[in-house]
């Protein structure tokens, strides 16, 4: 049986975040009618295509109705279905009292992941300082960056995107309230 975060979509997820976080694209598909700015992305060459026409069905080498684009930091539903899927297994989904708080930890995670995804492509969306700020100066400014000493390897992990961050503020609401959850801090034998 499927729980409730299984039923949620790439479409769920791209209303959730909209376009202030992420650049959505679409596979081309010759069965579809493009319109002025969609951006497609055609199997065939690898590449990302914006339209500059209106009711377009040509393929998207077709240069006087397609421009190439260079950028490849675009969300595709199959990068969104393989982020939830790393995503679920940290997603303490009974251990929220509200759906909505699940699905939000949920999306977050996802985030989290399609956010290292396309850093690894020369994007920054999402990423942030190594870690936690663990000091700061206001002469000649510097601020350094570290981790807490009492964060566990997926909470370390986590804190690598704004995404992350802010799913562990939840994540650590609940551990601390309730102790049937996977361990997420440091623990020692004493």
């Amino acid at each position: 049986m499927a729980t409730y975060l299984e039923t949620l979509t790439p479409n769920d997820f791209k209303n959730y975040f909209n376009l202030r976080d992420f650049e959505y694209a679409v596979i081309w598909l010759n069965t579809s009618t493009y319109q002025i700015g969609d951006i497609v992305y055609y199997t065939n060459t690898r590449l990302f295509y914006k339209c500059l026409k209106a009711n377009i069905t040509t393929v998207p080498t077709t240069a006087e109705d397609w421009a190439v684009l260079t950028s490849k930091l675009y969300v595709l539903d199959e990068d969104i279905n393989r982020a939830f899927e790393k995503a679920l297994p940290l997603t303490p989904e009974s251990s929220f009292t509200k759906q909505a708080t699940a699905k939000m930890v949920y999306f977050l995670i996802t985030a989290h992941f399609i956010s290292i995804d396309l850093s690894s492509q020369g994007g920054v969306s999402g990423i942030d300082a190594p870690g936690f700020i663990t000091s700061k100066s206001v002469g000649d400014l510097s601020v350094s960056y570290g981790s807490k000493s009492n964060l566990g390897w997926l909470e370390e992990f986590l804190a690598t995107t704004k995404y992350g961050k802010e799913a562990l503020i939840y994540i650590k609401s609940i551990t601390a309230a309730t102790s049937n959850f996977l361990s997420f801090g440091k623990t020692t034998n004493a």
